[in-house]
């Protein structure tokens, strides 16, 4: 943690951490597929995010599995 990641009100009291990390612009999409991304189709976050709305964004989703099956040893430190 840096010091400029801290949030921190008038007061002095901190309020948050910031992670520029992950930011950027993403597509609309985004949320929805990263939810899914490696989640097995038969566990209960898969059904309960199908029944949020998911399933607009499925084509974008397997598109991301398929994108994340190629790359995912990069995911590991």
């Amino acid at each position: 943690i840096k010091h400029h990641n801290i949030l921190v009100d008038e007061e002095g009291h901190i309020t948050g951490f910031l992670d520029w990390e992950s930011a950027g612009w993403y597509p609309e999409f985004w949320e929805y597929t990263t939810a899914l991304r490696f989640v097995p189709k038969d566990f209960w976050w898969y059904k309960f995010l199908m029944k949020a709305g998911v399933k607009r964004y499925l084509e974008e989703s397997e598109y991301e599995r398929a994108l994340t099956s190629l790359t995912v040893d990069s995911y590991s430190w």
